[in-house]
């Protein structure tokens, strides 16, 4: 068994608990006050030597349970730099560990889902008996909207020549006065589609033109902190108006009201996750960055429960020919306006509860090929065909209305029944053939065919797994309502159902209205993991360690002399773990504090997260991402283990264990030394 060091903080910056004593355990905020009035004990003088990367050494197996949370930790807290990962076996499932702080008794859950060009709200309450007062409801009507809507408004922003959000948002964008030459004129910049560009990663392909591109010197987290700010108001006022402002102000005041976020399946990346605590904090949803009023949910997850819920009530076309028992696989194909998010789940128990486990397919879960990836395509075919049969009266306006009466009509009742031709409007003059053009079957369907061929290639993957065959696949989102979508999956999968809401404007609210599920009743007992995340540790050099790529560029000396391998990535989750919701991993590791005069001993870990399909060997290799820095204060009735180094430096040893939870979005942490909890909280990232 190898030795494990870590570093303590050589930049002398001020660690979270230093910045915020309500980050601090209780025992070192009590040290601190006692530091205060008395001098530190007497540590033996020496020069001090760090390594310019922590590392950490698993000894095993973990032993015991988690430390009691008594102290501000059970209140998550967040303090770090960047993205976690995941490990395969040497961690260890700990039961009885204090679940996730979650509401009980009376609630309000208020879920927003921000899409690539609609957004909205729902919202359910539960009273102080558990019953289910109202909902769940969508919002149904912003502002700009003269008539009770299908529960979205447009995701579009203005913004002026200085950066700064216009008040004007969502269906105000679209009023006519806002024309393309009075927003030119005004200097003012239209912003649409700036959900694609939240995760770099995913590299959508996005079309021309400045209203796809952010605000010059805006981020994309801007543009979504001053959206989610007008969303979350109106969102609010609506509710009010509806249920009565009494209700939301009480509960709101004694801390009952729990925010859902949804999000793609791609997102569900503590750096991600960590930005948007941020703009939900800026946009007014908490008050705090580690609040646990606010939540996270995939949108495929949401779609399930949504889904499933109003299967079980017969509102899905053809549902009352179909049984779901126990054991029964489905599959959720969540087709919105950007993403495709795919999710298999197994039903544990359909009743009297419902309770689901998402299932490990080992294929692609997130597709940027959604419906406006179709509009995209019918725009270059409309001005294409526009430019070559109608050269003399061609316009670009004309290309605009045709996309917009495409988006909003065309594209939703395009199916592969009947093949007949439909009649486009481009103009209200006297052009064309009054004003309209006529588009035959087959040149439609050349717009939907490259968006709808991934989507079906994808889901060949989803569908079969280790457990066995999906029994229905569920079509939700905007996209997920189209008939030609619906059509080919069940020709491509005849042994399955393909299911959509009956009401074809249900299928865009189920993101939102499954998150208020979600927010209730937890049914999604376990979830796969994706990635792998470990600490970046040392360990003693071996003599096969001679065949390792890699190993000579990370061979080092360790402190007592002996021959060590640096930035060793350990892992403690891997790639399709199943994680329940309330689940730690643990693993022990030993690290090494250099034995000075200072009261407060402190090092810290480091996690990494690595995409790579094979177990990574070092922190440094490619597709590993350094994720955050997580301090560890040791208690200071744990003397440790002397070592003296080869230079005569002296170092104490101290065995720690490392918590892990990563159920949800939120990366979750903890430390204990000696059974005392000595770091941890609800992680998020700085870019």
């Amino acid at each position: 068994m190898g030795n494990c060091t870590s570093s303590v903080e050589e930049d002398g910056s001020p660690s979270p608990y230093t910045q915020d004593p309500r980050k601090q355990p209780q025992w070192f905020q009590q040290q601190q006050m006692q530091n205060q009035q008395a001098p530190p004990p007497p540590f033996p003088a020496q020069t001090q030597t760090f390594q310019t990367q922590p590392a950490f050494q698993a000894q095993g197996r973990p032993q015991g349970v988690p430390p009691a949370s008594n102290n501000p930790y059970t209140n998550p807290s967040a303090w770090s730099e960047k993205e976690p990962i995941q490990d395969q076996g040497s961690g260890e499932a700990i039961a009885g560990n204090a679940p996730i702080a979650r509401k009980t008794g009376e609630v309000l859950v208020i879920s927003y889902d921000i899409g690539t060009t609609a957004s909205g709200c729902a919202y359910m309450y539960r009273d102080s008996s558990g019953e289910i007062g109202f909902g769940p409801e969508v919002v149904d009507q912003w502002p700009g909207q003269t008539a009770t809507s299908l529960g979205k408004t447009p995701s579009i922003l203005f913004y002026d020549q200085g950066g700064h959000c216009r008040p004007e948002w969502g269906a105000e964008c679209l009023a006519p006065k806002w024309t393309p030459g009075r927003l030119s004129s005004l200097g003012i910049h239209k912003t649409e589609w700036f959900k694609l560009h939240v995760d770099p990663a995913s590299g959508p392909t996005l079309r021309n033109g400045p209203e796809y591109q952010l605000p010059p010197r805006v981020s994309v987290y801007q543009v979504y902190t001053d959206y989610m700010t007008r969303l979350h108001s109106a969102a609010i006022a609506r509710l009010k108006s509806r249920r009565g402002a009494d209700l939301f102000d009480r509960l709101s005041a004694e801390g009952r009201v729990q925010y859902i976020l949804t999000i793609p399946a791609a997102w569900q990346k503590p750096s991600i996750v960590g930005e948007l605590r941020r703009c939900a904090l800026r946009a007014g949803l908490i008050t705090t960055e580690d609040s646990t009023a606010l939540d996270f949910c995939a949108e495929p997850e949401a779609s399930a429960l949504e889904c499933v819920g109003t299967f079980l009530a017969s509102t899905f076309n053809a549902a009352k020919q179909l049984v779901l028992t126990s054991n029964d696989i489905f599959t959720v194909v969540d087709a919105g306006g950007g993403t495709v998010d795919l999710t298999s789940y197994q039903v544990l128990t359909p009743n009297p509860y419902l309770t689901l486990k998402e299932i490990d397919i080992h294929s692609t879960r997130c597709l940027y090929e959604g419906g406006t990836f179709v509009d995209a395509s019918f725009e270059l075919f409309l001005r294409d065909k526009l430019c070559r049969e109608y050269p003399a009266i061609y316009q670009e306006r004309h290309v605009a209305r045709g996309v917009k009466e495409f988006a909003s009509s065309i594209k939703i009742q395009f199916g592969s029944r009947g093949h007949s031709s439909t009649f486009l409007t481009l103009s209200d003059e006297d052009e064309y053939d009054q004003g309209c053009i006529e588009l035959h079957w087959h040149e439609i369907e050349q717009c939907f065919k490259p968006q709808v061929d991934k989507i079906v290639s994808a889901v060949r993957g989803q569908v079969t797994s280790h457990l066995g065959q999906s029994k229905v696949i569920f079509c939700s989102g905007g996209f997920g309502s189209n008939d030609y979508l619906r059509d080919r999956l069940a020709s491509e999968f005849p042994g399955i159902q393909v299911l959509q809401p009956g009401d074809k404007s249900a299928g865009s609210k189920a993101v939102c209205l499954g998150a208020t599920r979600y927010g209730i009743f937890r049914s999604v007992k376990s979830r796969t993991c994706s990635s792998w995340y470990g600490v970046q540790t040392f360990r003693d050099y071996k003599s096969s360690d001679q065949n390792l790529d890699g190993a000579l560029a990370h061979t080092g000396v360790g402190k007592r002399g002996q021959k060590i391998l640096n930035r060793v990535f350990s892992p403690m989750l891997s790639p399709g773990e199943s994680i329940e919701d309330d689940e730690w991993r643990s693993a022990p590791f030993t690290m090494h504090l250099a034995d000075n005069a200072s009261a407060v001993r402190k090092g810290y870990l480091v996690f990494f997260q690595s995409d790579r399909f094979a177990k990574p060997t070092f922190t440094d290799e490619i597709g590993s991402t350094q994720l955050c820095r997580v301090d560890v204060f040791i208690p200071p009735h744990v003397a440790g283990k002397p070592i003296i180094a080869a230079n005569g430096d002296r170092f104490r040893s101290y065995d720690i264990i490392v918590w892990l939870s990563l159920g949800r979005a939120d990366l979750r942490t903890r430390v204990s030394v000696d059974n005392v909890e000595s770091g941890g909280g609800t992680v998020s990232w700085q870019q």
